[in-house]
């Protein structure tokens, strides 16, 4: 004899839905929020306020023709990093006042983990044999984000 709450989830079906439905919105809400930085370079997804990309050689500031570069497009590595830390600790906001932005976190995809890790976690310069210390050292957070898709440049964000 079957009981009736047997019968209308016979084979767990009805219990397992929330759980795939909360599964697909997590994947949903990860891919979205991954897009800002996946189309960062093109303005298909996100065009800012001056009609360019989030990432752009050619940043206006209202009023005024001056223009700010955020364009780093070098593959990672510690020279592209320690540029992009320099040119953010140069950003200017409207009135022309430094930003004081500092670079403290790098979000890449996997591709790029143990390359980012070498970066931060080396305690000489990479790739050289004068030993001398890696200034990069322990700078900067990982991110390792499996929906980051750039795996050439990684992002570096802003504290």
């Amino acid at each position: 004899m079957l009981c009736s709450n047997n019968l209308d989830d016979l084979y767990s079906v009805i219990n397992r839905r929330p759980q795939s439905l909360a599964l697909v919105a997590r994947r949903t809400r990860e891919k979205h929020g991954a897009s800002v930085f996946n189309n960062a370079f093109n303005t298909s997804v996100f065009t800012g306020g001056d009609t360019f990309a989030l990432c752009a050689n050619a940043h206006t500031f209202v009023g005024t023709s001056t223009t700010q570069d955020n364009l780093y497009t070098s593959a990672l590595s510690a020279t592209a990093l320690a540029t992009a830390r320099l040119g953010m600790r140069g950003f200017l906001d409207e009135t022309d006042n430094i930003m004081n932005a500092m670079g403290d976190t790098i979000v890449v995809p996997p591709e790029l983990e143990e390359t980012a890790w070498e970066i931060v976690n080396t305690k000489q310069q990479l790739d050289s044999a004068n030993n001398n210390a890696n200034f990069l050292a322990g700078k900067f957070k990982i991110i390792v984000w499996d929906y980051e898709n750039s795996p050439f440049y990684g992002s570096i964000c802003l504290n």
